[in-house]
């Protein structure tokens, strides 16, 4: 299984990896253009700063530098947790899963919360999305899976579910 067809840790919430985690190294590389740019035109004599360009220079570079940190530690919070899926992967079994939806709260955020329940080894088992952990385990992208079946990967050496995203059939339904 390609790690870029992981949408989301049941532990975790949304997995990056593939074109996402491409396109965020690209918008970092972007966010430095600005401070960049502002290098290049310290060091070329005979440009007469206004006080206004100054203010504009030194907030847009605060603004992006601020980005950029923020990306990075996206980014490497999506690296370690790369590394865990890794491992869950090395004895993952694809398995055909039930969710339910838990939360019916009706907020503007509009959190979600799952429970998956499937079969293994004659079991069953009942998973939530990080029970207790209201960053991670009422994420946004538990949305597209709440009451209905779909694909998971469970690792039972590490009790953990991966969630598969889904591919288009033959007949263009998902």
């Amino acid at each position: 299984m390609q790690l870029s067809n992981i949408d989301a840790s049941l532990s975790h919430g949304l997995f990056v990896a593939g074109k996402k985690m491409s396109f965020l190294c690209f918008a970092t590389s972007l966010l430095l253009l600005l401070p960049l740019l502002t290098i290049i035109m310290l060091i070329i004599p005979g440009i007469e700063w206004e006080r206004k360009m100054i203010i504009a220079l030194v907030m847009g570079n605060l603004l992006f530098i601020s980005l950029f940190i923020l990306i990075i530690n996206l980014i490497a919070g999506y690296k370690k947790l790369e590394k865990k899926v890794v491992l869950w992967l090395e004895d993952a079994i694809r398995l055909r899963a039930l969710t339910m939806r838990l939360d019916k709260v009706s907020l503007a955020y509009k959190p979600f919360q799952i429970q998956v329940n499937f079969e293994f080894d004659g079991r069953m088992y009942q998973r939530v999305s990080a029970p207790g952990n209201v960053i991670k385990g009422y994420h946004k992208i538990f949305s597209r899976y709440g009451d209905r079946e779909i694909n998971i990967l469970y690792s039972p050496k590490y009790d953990e579910v991966l969630i598969i995203k889904d591919c288009m059939t033959d007949n263009g339904n998902k």
